[in-house]
Order: structure tokens, then C-alpha cells, then sequence
């Protein structure tokens, strides 16, 4: 996933959504290797706890290099 500015809160930082929904995605698919094939699951609860913000610097070439 690219961190665009379309991902971003007016500060300019990435939005905490996005980091929520990548985590639960890497858990989910961590977990999943675990099923049988007749089994299923879904994510109940996430909590998360931001320590420091993620800045979105433009243009994306700034965080590449």
C-alpha cells in the first residue's frame, strides 16, 4: 500500500484507519494459516495503541530516498 495523501488526516499524517486495517489484515492472515480448510474466523475486538504518528511526506519520492 502507498501512503497518499487520499490516506491522510488534514495534518498531514497517515490515518489511524489505515494503520488498524493493515495490522488486523497481517493478524488475519497469520491466523488463517492455522485453519483446516472447513474452518473460519473473524477479528471480534482490536485495540491498538498509537505511540507516535506517521508522517505522509510529499511528494513520495521524499520517503523513498
Amino acid at each position: 500500500m502507498e501512503a497518499t495523501q487520499s490516506r491522510s488526516n488534514p495534518q498531514g499524517t497517515l490515518n489511524g484507519g489505515v494503520t488498524s486495517t493493515l495490522a488486523d489484515i497481517g493478524m488475519g492472515v497469520a491466523f488463517g494459516t492455522t485453519l483446516q480448510p472447513e474452518e473460519s474466523f473473524t477479528t471480534i475486538e482490536l485495540k491498538i495503541n498509537f505511540l507516535t504518528r506517521t508522517k505522509v511526506l510529499w511528494p513520495m519520492q521524499q520517503v523513498l530516498a
